[in-house]
């Protein structure tokens, strides 16, 4: 049994949706991507984009990072003055590439394998 919703159009019209409604289907990933966008629209911010390859911006800001690693920002200053994960910089900005953040992660992953 599906429920009709309001949807918007590109060219500004509206339209019904059919939404799934049998508790078989699965719907927590389109709930958490609609709560983090609420929220960061709340909040006045981007929302966070998930981690992995081909996803999301190729550079990222200091508070980005910090949403994607799930850190503070001490601990992530913490992490780039160790040389742990390197940064550039444009004009005033502190940006992290993607890469340079996932090469962070994997070698995370292979200091805990035994």
């Amino acid at each position: 049994m599906n429920k009709q919703i309001p949807t918007r159009e590109a060219d500004g019209g509206s339209s019904l949706a059919p939404v799934p409604t049998s508790p078989s289907e699965d719907h927590s990933e389109v709930i958490a991507t609609a709560v983090r966008r609420a929220i960061a629209d709340a909040l006045g911010t981007p929302a966070p984009t998930p981690v992995g390859v081909g996803h999301g911006p190729i550079m990222l800001s200091v508070a980005d990072a910090c949403a994607e690693l799930r850190c503070g920002k001490t601990k992530l200053h913490e992490l780039i003055r160790d040389g742990r994960i390197r940064t550039c910089t444009v004009g005033r900005r502190r940006l992290i590439a993607r890469s340079d953040l996932e090469a962070f992660v994997e070698a995370l992953r292979a200091e805990l394998q035994p």
